[in-house]
């Protein structure tokens, strides 16, 4: 495995409920994802996959253990960490140019060079000929493509994605899922991906994490067996067959019903 960039070592948290409830949403996670990796959280709904994103990303502070980025504890939001949540957060009175290009200027960075990147991200993302457009004028695969363009334009090493396709429909996400892979192989960032899907995540990631609930805790660090490029097709092969069935059976296995 590549040297890790992010480590997340014996972490725990706890949530404190109105009525003083104390419950514990994650249970001793140790994590490490590689400079270049592709890693996947899997899991049922409540097993702390988006709470174990957000403390990684510095938005939520963890209870015990903690996170670490290049070997230095996470203490709140990172300029080496960009996220993409699963509803594509756009500024709805700017257009697609300048909703790429908000990075840029809240760094400071030089508008020429700015918008030259921001242009060069549209295009990447398949969305040139749409720069002038609003939000509202693209259809939710597209705002999504827009979200990204967005998290790559601030030129962070890491990309963390809170199930960005979940709500579209089954052919645009395997289109997303295609563009997603491109995007990466051209880009390389470290990307940490959670999803309810397990054939999205063998098919995009290096390594799959699954996790169980009651409190959140890996069952498995999966390394996925189809070597890459990949395409959609590659779905069908053997290894991918037995690789989503794998992590379907631990999923459905007593670990994760308790």
């Amino acid at each position: 495995m590549p040297e890790a960039l992010i480590t997340v070592e014996a972490l725990s948290k706890v949530y404190e409920t109105r009525s003083g409830e104390r419950v514990m949403a994650l249970r001793d996670i140790d994590l490490a994802v590689g400079e270049g990796e592709f890693v996947s959280l899997v899991g049922p709904s409540g097993c702390g996959k988006t709470t174990l994103l957000k403390i990684i990303a510095g938005l939520y502070p963890a209870s015990l253990g903690g996170s670490r980025i290049d070997g230095q504890p996470v203490q709140g939001p990172h300029p080496d960490v960009a996220m993409v949540f699963q509803s594509p957060v756009l500024l709805a009175w700017r257009t697609v140019l300048k909703n790429v290009m908000l990075p840029g200027e809240i760094a400071g960075r030089n508008r020429r060079d700015s918008e030259k990147r921001a242009r060069e991200l549209i295009e990447m993302v398949g969305l040139a000929g749409f720069e002038n457009k609003l939000p509202r004028e693209l259809s939710g695969g597209m705002r999504q493509r827009a979200s990204i363009a967005r998290a790559l334009a601030a030129g962070s090493r890491i990309l963390l994605m809170d199930e960005p396709f979940g709500a579209v429909d089954a052919f645009t996400r395997d289109t997303l899922n295609i563009e997603l892979l491109r995007i990466w192989d051209q880009d390389r960032k470290t990307v940490v991906f959670v999803t309810h899907s397990i054939s999205e995540a063998v098919l995009l990631s290096d390594r799959v994490i699954v996790m169980a609930a009651r409190p959140g805790h890996v069952i498995e660090d999966f390394r996925v067996p189809l070597a890459r490029p990949r395409t959609i097709d590659d779905m069908a092969s053997p290894e991918a067959g037995m690789a989503v069935n794998h992590i379907r059976h631990l999923l459905t296995g007593p670990a994760v019903n308790g």
